[in-house]
């Protein structure tokens, strides 16, 4: 991964509600404030509901709080245009959980596929996205389809994807949930040289390898932040 300066992100006062059955309203993230510096490795660890991965998804602009405001590098993202805040969000990357992907494109294509609105040649796209590939050791599934693929492949791929435009701020939920252990290790070791080339990295996780890692271990419980 390229040398990069990373980018702040901080959450005040955020809370994100969601609407119920019976009408009534469920905070998944009920008043959380937590700043990121840039460049800093943050873990965010906590049970299963417990919030972390809402907090992770309106930290990283896919959601919008109920109440309060994210800022990205000291920007407002609910105070400027969409077009502005995708601007600002385009040096982001998140590693989602299920490691999803379009079944129907070869793995190398799925890793590139952010590439394609952008008008990059498709030979410089599988350049990319091979390169991409090595990092996380799959150069070798570069033409398969990822239902052939193990699961820790899967994550591992789409690892590669959210690092093939080396970002500056990183987001990854629960990024070795499920994963056989060399993939773990594939995975902890990335994120970590993601961190070491200037990235912001923020990580929720259970898993002790990744949490020992981290320059910062927060915790969240039912919805609030409740010690750092």
């Amino acid at each position: 991964m390229t040398a990069q300066t990373g980018l702040s992100v901080e959450a005040r006062e955020v809370r994100r509600e969601f609407a119920v059955r019976d009408g009534t309203a469920v905070a998944a993230v009920a008043g959380v404030s937590l700043s990121v510096a840039a460049g800093a490795f943050v873990a965010v660890r906590g049970r299963s509901g417990s919030g972390k991965t809402t907090l992770l998804a309106l930290l990283a602009g896919l959601d919008h709080p109920t109440s309060g405001s994210v800022l990205l590098d000291g920007v407002d993202l609910a105070r400027v245009s969409r077009a502005e805040r995708t601007r600002r969000l385009r040096p982001t990357g998140i590693v989602f959980q299920n490691g999803a992907a379009v079944p129907r494109l070869p793995v190398w294509e799925n890793v590139s596929i952010g590439l394609v609105p952008l008008g990059v040649p498709m030979a410089e796209r599988r350049q990319l996205a091979e390169a991409a590939l090595e990092t996380v050791a799959l150069q070798h599934v570069v033409a398969r389809r990822p239902e052939a693929l193990s699961a820790g492949e899967r994550q591992r791929a789409a690892l590669a994807r959210a690092l093939l435009h080396s970002p500056r701020l990183l987001f990854a939920d629960e990024p070795t949930s499920n994963l056989d252990p060399e993939s773990a290790e594939i995975v902890c070791d990335v994120l970590a040289g993601a961190h070491a080339s200037g990235a912001t990295l923020v990580v929720a996780s259970h898993d002790e390898r990744m949490l020992a890692r981290a320059a910062r271990v927060v915790e969240m419980r039912e919805g609030r932040l409740v010690s750092e």
